[in-house]
Protein backbone atom coordinates (compact mmCIF):
# COMPACT_ATOMS: atom_id res chain seq x y z
CA UNK A 1 0.00 0.00 0.00
CA UNK A 2 2.48 2.44 0.60
CA UNK A 3 4.42 1.61 -2.26
CA UNK A 4 1.99 2.93 -4.10
CA UNK A 5 1.72 6.00 -2.89
CA UNK A 6 5.27 6.24 -2.98
CA UNK A 7 4.95 6.01 -6.73
CA UNK A 8 1.94 7.94 -7.91
CA UNK A 9 2.81 10.47 -5.52
CA UNK A 10 -0.44 10.09 -3.28
CA UNK A 11 0.34 10.90 0.42
CA UNK A 12 -3.56 10.71 1.00
CA UNK A 13 -4.06 7.54 -0.81
CA UNK A 14 -4.90 5.41 2.42
CA UNK A 15 -7.38 8.27 3.48
CA UNK A 16 -9.26 8.39 0.65
CA UNK A 17 -9.47 4.98 0.00
CA UNK A 18 -10.69 4.80 3.76
CA UNK A 19 -13.68 7.36 2.87
CA UNK A 20 -14.72 5.34 -0.85
CA UNK A 21 -15.14 1.72 1.60
CA UNK A 22 -17.56 3.94 3.80
CA UNK A 23 -19.42 5.68 1.18
CA UNK A 24 -19.71 2.13 -0.75
CA UNK A 25 -20.84 0.69 2.42
CA UNK A 26 -23.53 3.24 3.82
CA UNK A 27 -24.69 4.17 0.56
CA UNK A 28 -24.35 0.94 -1.73
CA UNK A 29 -21.92 -0.24 -4.55
CA UNK A 30 -23.89 1.71 -7.30
CA UNK A 31 -24.15 4.84 -5.59
CA UNK A 32 -21.92 7.60 -7.52
CA UNK A 33 -18.61 8.58 -5.32
CA UNK A 34 -17.69 12.16 -5.89
CA UNK A 35 -14.05 12.66 -5.84
CA UNK A 36 -11.40 15.29 -5.38
CA UNK A 37 -11.79 18.95 -3.69
CA UNK A 38 -12.65 18.39 -0.70
CA UNK A 39 -10.96 17.28 2.71
CA UNK A 40 -10.93 13.51 3.38
CA UNK A 41 -12.87 12.94 6.99
CA UNK A 42 -11.40 9.63 7.58
CA UNK A 43 -7.27 9.53 9.57
CA UNK A 44 -4.43 8.58 7.48
CA UNK A 45 -3.68 5.98 9.71
CA UNK A 46 -7.03 4.40 9.32
CA UNK A 47 -6.84 0.36 8.66
CA UNK A 48 -8.66 -1.10 5.61
CA UNK A 49 -10.29 -4.00 4.96
CA UNK A 50 -7.38 -4.89 2.85
CA UNK A 51 -3.81 -4.85 2.49
CA UNK A 52 -2.62 -5.19 -1.04
CA UNK A 53 -3.64 -2.75 -3.65
CA UNK A 54 -3.49 -3.43 -7.82
CA UNK A 55 -3.55 -0.61 -9.86
CA UNK A 56 -3.85 0.02 -13.71
CA UNK A 57 -2.45 3.03 -14.81
CA UNK A 58 -2.30 2.73 -18.67
CA UNK A 59 -5.40 4.41 -20.68
CA UNK A 60 -6.34 4.12 -23.96
CA UNK A 61 -8.08 7.17 -25.68
CA UNK A 62 -9.86 7.35 -29.43
CA UNK A 63 -11.07 10.89 -29.70
CA UNK A 64 -13.21 12.53 -32.20
CA UNK A 65 -11.75 15.48 -34.01
CA UNK A 66 -13.66 18.87 -32.77
CA UNK A 67 -14.33 20.23 -36.25
CA UNK A 68 -15.77 17.26 -37.87
CA UNK A 69 -16.52 13.37 -37.34
CA UNK A 70 -13.27 12.03 -38.14
CA UNK A 71 -12.13 9.51 -35.66
CA UNK A 72 -8.32 10.29 -34.90
CA UNK A 73 -5.62 6.99 -34.05
CA UNK A 74 -5.97 5.27 -30.64
CA UNK A 75 -3.35 7.20 -28.07
CA UNK A 76 -2.11 5.42 -25.58
CA UNK A 77 -1.23 7.75 -22.04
Amino acid sequence: MDETAAKFGLPDQQAALVDFCFHEKTCGVDSVYPTGGRPHRAAENVELPFEDLQVWFKLCLQTVEVTGSMVTMIQQL
